[in-house]
């Protein structure tokens, strides 16, 4: 009959276990350095591209567009808070602001007219005429995202091809304990 380990092969065992786990932690902290220092020149490198593009970012719609789905691939999100980076850059975060509360307004002038359904050309006519900014399709989807933060009530629905910016509030249930039907 074979016996277990004795008191001295249970110490080396633990002695190895013990090894295992430091150098399991030296690779972890090894690779989380890499990893913040790839994102470090990630960002320098974001910075220096927004910088040097700054007024095309600002005047030029499909640049902007571009500029912004590149940041989203990375995991950037240039829209995340008007006082972050991108906003002291470029100003990006502002303006989508700005364009949110112009639709919004626009949406709310115009919904005894058209019941909360705005057409999106429509509304991006009315932007146009008093922008200082050129504005785009998609600008005015980014702007209406921002407002969908704040919750249900602004929102861009399909009715047959035509894209409508939704601002009428959701319809509840009979049944008052159920949350908004979608």
């Amino acid at each position: 009959m074979r016996r277990g380990p004795g008191l001295a092969g249970l110490m080396k065992g633990r002695e190895q276990q013990s090894a295992l786990s430091a150098v399991g932690e030296q690779m972890e902290a090894d690779k989380t350095q890499q990893a913040t220092a790839l994102l470090q020149s990630l960002q320098t490198a974001l910075q220096s591209f927004a910088a040097k593009h700054r007024s095309r970012i600002n005047s030029d719609p499909k640049f902007r567009q571009s500029f912004c789905e590149m940041c989203m691939a990375v995991g950037v999100d240039p829209l995340s808070s008007s006082k972050g980076l991108w906003d002291e850059l470029l100003g990006v975060g502002q303006f989508y602001n700005d364009l949110s509360v112009q639709v919004l307004t626009l949406c709310l002038r115009t919904r005894d007219e058209n019941g909360g359904l705005l057409d999106l050309g429509q509304c991006l006519a009315q932007l146009r005429k008093g922008a200082t900014r050129e504005v785009s399709q998609e600008d005015v989807e980014r702007a209406v995202e921002c407002l969908a933060q704040l919750g249900p009530g602004v929102s861009i629905r399909i009715c047959g091809r035509r894209p409508l910016i939704c601002s009428t509030v959701e319809a509840r249930s009979r049944d008052f304990s159920k949350p908004f039907e979608t």
